[in-house]
């Protein structure tokens, strides 16, 4: 039953306000009558009452006074003010200008059964609401590990970009996420190389997420991390790692203790993961560090045969990336230079889902044409960086032009657009070996003399003023080796030399080899030689 208060301090007006309605015929508990708001005020902290009649005449404590008090300290409660019939007008008359709605409009007593059933009718539906809210927070609150993991892919997923940083803090304190207001964030991105087994009652996913995250559990002599663990599927996880502004920037043994424990997680499930870490960069800007991370291992910039821990810090970023601004025109040509020169077959499927998405098949004429020429102009850009005359390619572009209908469909320009790329992947390809060697000696040359640098393989590939498909392409055609394996490689052999000779500490060989990371170094090395760095100091001569 609802608690009703009576606050009269007349007490034959009181005893008539007592007994208007029938209380329990209303669901309502008559729950105390008093005579002044002092009293009723001290009773309606330690009861709270959800309906109050006050004499608009209370003496003592002012009438709304007493009202706006009760409002504060107890949320929700309905408030009714009443006045003998004679006293009406002056009393109504008497409110102040910030009293003039419903609420603080005063009543005569005959009218009281009115308001109460009025004022029932209030409470109700705000107990309805509240009870709603309390069940829907409970149900959050069950289910707080899905929630906070949902909100975590959806924030590297951009689909919180346009919300306000006051929604984005309520929604955060709701599903106690608190990572540093002003802090530095990375984003790690974790992909395991083997498939998930048939028979698995279990998802290694779920596996790996929860000996993670019982390895990461803070201890008090290491530095404190904001860490949340985001499942993307069977087979990728993403972490998102934050840290008080300038921790992760000057101290890398902050994300060494992540990397520890996912390489330790690898090693007690038997999986080969590759992991990508993105740049340093604000909470508002974790979309753009998640992509760093999946064009990281969507690259692939090592070989297969050694999955392995890449940072961003080490292949580095197209440019038009960096600067967020491609156009149709760029996007395709980064495309099409990638399924040129990466050694992939062509894919004319990925490009037609990519530029003709969201489009109904059949599509216009117009849209397959103007994809066509955009192809084509694509195309053009690549022959006439590499010095090749166009005149074969726009031949066969015509007459793959003259052979499009209305009414095109997917599977009637598949094939042409995989036969124009093929064309124009031989003769670019052909047309340029003659430079291979030099090329690929310049990109040594750089490695040489600046392996001990935080170089990435981007500031290697624009020596030579080629993409980075392009010039991987190119090394790993003369070589037989990735670029990226080289330069790894060859810090490897680097390092081997240094510790041979005895004479630097651990993390002095790591930062003469290039490596700002210990653990990125020490993984490393074990990967390349099987040992890790005391074990091949300490090996016999």
């Amino acid at each position: 039953m609802y608690k009703v208060f009576i606050v009269v301090d007349n007490p034959r007006d009181r005893e008539e306000a007592a007994g208007l309605p029938d209380w329990s015929s209303l669901g309502l508990q008559l729950a105390g009558t008093f005579s002044n708001g002092l009293e009723a005020l001290q009773e309606a902290e330690r009861t709270g009452p959800d309906i109050v009649l006050i004499d608009v005449h209370l003496p003592g404590m002012d009438a709304h006074v007493l009202g706006r008090r009760m409002r504060e300290r107890i949320p929700g409660v309905q408030l009714i003010f009443v006045c003998r019939s004679a006293d009406f007008d002056s009393a109504k008359s008497a409110m102040r200008p910030d009293e003039r709605d419903e609420s603080w409009a005063p009543i005569r007593i005959p009218e009281l059964p009115a308001a109460i059933m009025n004022a029932f009718g209030n409470v109700a539906r705000e107990s309805a609401v509240l009870k709603e809210r309390e069940m829907h927070l409970q149900t959050i609150k069950d289910s707080l590990p899905l929630q906070r993991e949902r909100f975590l892919r959806g924030l590297l997923q951009g689909d919180y970009r346009d919300c306000g940083k006051e929604t984005l803090d309520k929604r955060m304190e709701l599903l106690e996420i608190s990572p540093p207001e002003y802090g530095e964030f990375r984003v790690i991105l974790v992909h395991s190389a083997a498939g998930q087994a048939k028979d698995a009652d279990v998802p290694d996913s779920f596996l790996f997420m929860d000996r993670l995250e019982r390895s990461l559990t803070p201890r008090p002599d290491r530095h404190e991390l904001y860490i949340g663990i985001v499942s993307l599927s069977d087979q990728c996880l993403a972490l998102i790692v934050g840290a008080e502004r300038g921790a992760l920037n000057l101290d890398m043994p902050a994300i060494d203790r992540v990397l520890q424990a996912v390489y330790d997680t690898e090693l007690s499930l038997s999986r080969l993961l590759s992991v990508g870490v993105s740049s340093e960069g604000t909470f508002a800007e974790l979309p753009e560090l998640y992509g760093q991370t999946k064009r990281l291992l969507e690259e692939n910039p090592y070989s297969d045969r050694m999955p392995r821990i890449v940072l961003h810090e080490e292949i580095g970023e197209e440019r038009h990336w960096r600067e967020g601004m491609l156009t149709a025109s760029d996007k395709m040509l980064f495309d099409i230079r990638d399924m040129i020169y990466s050694g992939k077959n062509p894919d004319a499927l990925l490009l037609i889902e990519r530029y003709l998405s969201g489009r109904a098949s059949p599509w216009t004429d117009r849209e397959v044409r103007e994809f066509m020429v955009l192809l084509s102009a694509t195309l053009q850009r690549l022959y006439v960086e590499a010095g090749i005359s166009v005149n074969g390619l726009l031949l066969f572009f015509l007459s793959l032009w003259n052979k499009l209908q209305s009414d095109t469909g997917r599977e009637d320009i598949v094939g042409p657009i995989d036969s124009l790329i093929v064309l124009a992947r031989n003769q670019l390809l052909e047309e340029q070996r003659a430079f291979y060697d030099q090329v690929v000696k310049d990109m040594k040359r750089t490695i040489m003399k600046r392996y001990t640098e935080p170089i990435t393989i981007r500031d290697i590939t624009d020596g030579v003023h080629l993409s980075f498909a392009h010039a991987n392409y190119i090394f790993k055609y003369k070589t037989g080796r990735k670029l990226f394996d080289y330069l790894t490689d060859y810090r490897m052999e680097k390092a081997k030399s240094l510790l041979r000779d005895g004479g630097s500490e651990l993390a002095a060989v790591a930062q003469q080899a290039g490596y700002a990371s210990l653990f990125h170094f020490c993984s490393s090395f074990m990967k390349a030689t099987g040992l890790t760095p005391p074990e091949y100091r300490n090996q016999p001569s």
